[in-house]
Parts: structure tokens; sequence; C-alpha cells
């Protein structure tokens, strides 16, 4: 129920009180207060039945207008669930499975793809099946969330790094272990991991591509920004809401050397330049750290401020001294 249908009523009510109180003789109390109950009531239920109705024509008409490419550890899980409380399945339905076992469930992201051996959800809307692709995207807007492509894959090595890098997990250290991982993403197929290493350009290639592409530097701002513009204002992402990895939380983008972005860039080149023609984010040498999610950047270099939720810098001079790091073409050995 609305704010102002919740009012309106609270007002309705008070004015029936004071109404009846007035019309009605001290001799007719009891009359008059089964007759308020009973008009109070049957009014309450008919604004009741017009808020709701408003507001689910409202999430009606939104819900068929929308689709999301579920990338993956793009936050796209946050999204999911706050649909799925508004009756809409996107991605992974707000559940969390284990990809190597049997699915018995309904939800449409979390069945296997022939083509990619992936979880639909994780497969790019080029490899669906048609039938599936016109029931899931449409001719609906399909937006997908974008993030950085160092900032992401040292996300993956501090939230799933620990299975396959034990030691270098434990050790935090996230140089080694993003070149060890994309040293084995490089050799391995390219649909490995349930698709979790796909350059996130793949979800962008027709058909079925994203064609909004939401800056998750500024995650959760930019996501609601969008879904409010498009009328999905009930999916509004509160601060706290955002599910995110923690671990190794001190480290960062920065930590790289050149060596290991030069591997992140090769693999990851089209998300470089997607970045570029979508935001503007040209520069290669830029260490970022998404300062509106807790955990997200390095307390050594940033504070959090609990009221408003972001981190801030401790030294802007010192951040500045480590804001990028320069390599050359040929570290990071770039074809012409």
């Amino acid at each position: 129920m609305s704010h102002l249908a919740t009012y309106l009523l609270i007002a309705l009510l008070a004015f029936c009180q004071s109404a009846s109180a007035q019309s009605c003789g001290t001799g007719a109390a009891a009359d008059c207060s089964a007759i308020d109950d009973e008009d109070a009531a049957e009014t309450a239920v008919q604004l009741l039945q017009t808020d709701a109705t408003i507001h689910g024509v409202q999430m009606e008409r939104a819900s068929g207008s929308l689709s999301m490419a579920y990338l993956p550890y793009n936050f796209g899980h946050t999204v999911s669930k706050l649909a799925l409380e508004n009756g809409i399945e996107w991605g992974d339905c707000a559940e969390r499975t284990d990809p190597s076992q049997p699915y018995e469930g309904t939800c449409l992201g979390h069945m296997k793809n022939e083509a990619t051996g992936c979880e639909l959800m994780y497969t790019p809307g080029k490899y669906w099946p048609q039938d599936l692709a016109e029931q899931y995207f449409g001719n609906k807007t399909i937006f997908g969330i974008f993030r950085d492509p160092y900032e992401r894959i040292m996300s993956q090595f501090r939230g799933s790094g620990a299975a396959e890098y034990p030691e270098l997990h434990a050790a935090c250290d996230v140089n080694n272990g993003v070149k060890a991982l994309m040293r084995d993403i490089i050799a391995g197929n390219e649909f490995a991991n349930n698709c979790n290493y796909l350059p996130q350009a793949e979800f962008f290639d027709a058909p079925f591509g994203v064609t909004v592409a939401i800056d998750n530097r500024f995650f959760p701002d930019s996501m609601n920004s969008f879904l409010d513009s498009q009328g999905y204002e009930a999916l509004h992402i509160a601060d706290e809401e955002v599910n995110h990895i923690s671990g190794c939380n001190d480290n960062w983008v920065g930590d790289l050397d050149c060596e290991a972005r030069g591997l992140v860039y090769q693999h990851f080149k089209r998300d470089f330049d997607l970045a570029c023609e979508q935001f503007g984010y040209c520069n290669t040498s830029e260490n970022i750290c998404l300062t509106r999610i807790h955990d997200m950047c390095p307390e050594t270099l940033f504070a959090w401020n609990e009221e408003q939720w972001q981190y801030e810098p401790l030294d802007q001079v010192q951040l500045n001294a480590v804001s990028s790091t320069a390599c050359t073409a040929t570290e990071l050995n770039v074809q012409s």
C-alpha cells in the first residue's frame, strides 16, 4: 500500500469518527459506533482495493518492458532478488544453486544451454534457443550491468579464487592470483566455469544483446536511476541490500602489475573497447574501486562513511599517487 493511500485511509477514518460524533446524539452512541465501524471498514477495503489495482497495473505494465542480461559477477543477483519480490523472474530468480547438480526448479535462468553447457542466465543471448530467447528477451529493452574489466577479474579472484588457487588466495596475493587465473582462462575452453569468464562484450552481441549498459562504478545509484526511469520504482535497491563478495578486502586493482594487466587486457580487449565506447572510460591505466559498496575499496586508502554509505579517501594526495598504473603498449601486448 502506498504512503499516500495510508495517509488517506487514516484521514478518512478520523473524518468519519468526527462527523459521526457530531451527527449522532449521545443516546444513539451505540448505534453510531456500529455504523462507524461498518462504513469505515467498507471504505478502507475500497481504498485498499483501489490502491492495489493502481499499483498492480503499474507493475504489470512495467514488468513487460524490460529484460535483464545476467552478466556474471556484476551484482545481477541483487537486482534479481528485488525483481522476484515483485513477481518478475530475471537472471537467477534470486536462487543460489550448484550448477554441477541437476536443477529441479522452474527458473529459466538455471536451465542448461546445449550450445555452451552453461546455465542460460550466464549464456549470452546470441547462443539461446530461439524460442526461449523470444520468451525471455523478446522485443523488450535489454539492460546489463557493465563492470570495469580489471576490477571485475580482481573480484572474481577474491570471491572464487580460494577453490582453485588456495595458497595464493590465503595469502591475498591478488597480483599472482590474477595472473594464474588469466593464464588458465586463456588456455581453457571459452565456456569453462559456467561461462563466468566470458568477455562482457559477448552479452552485447546481437541477437538478443544488451541495448542499455548500466555503469557498475556507481552501483546501486546507476541501477536505481535506470529502473526509476522505466517505471520500476518498486525494484529500488537500498544501499544495505547490495550483495557482494568479501575477503582480501584491502587489495584492489592498484595491486596488479603490468604483466597481470597485460593478460587481462589481451583476453578482455573487447570489454575495454566497450567501456570506452559506452562510458568514455578509455584510460587503461586507471585504478578504480566501487566506492558505494562496502568491502570493495581498500581501507588502507579509503575510510568507510557509514552515514553517507560510501568510501572517502583517507589522503587524497596519497590516493592520487596510486590512482593509475602506467604500462607500455608492449607490456600490455597491444596489437596495432
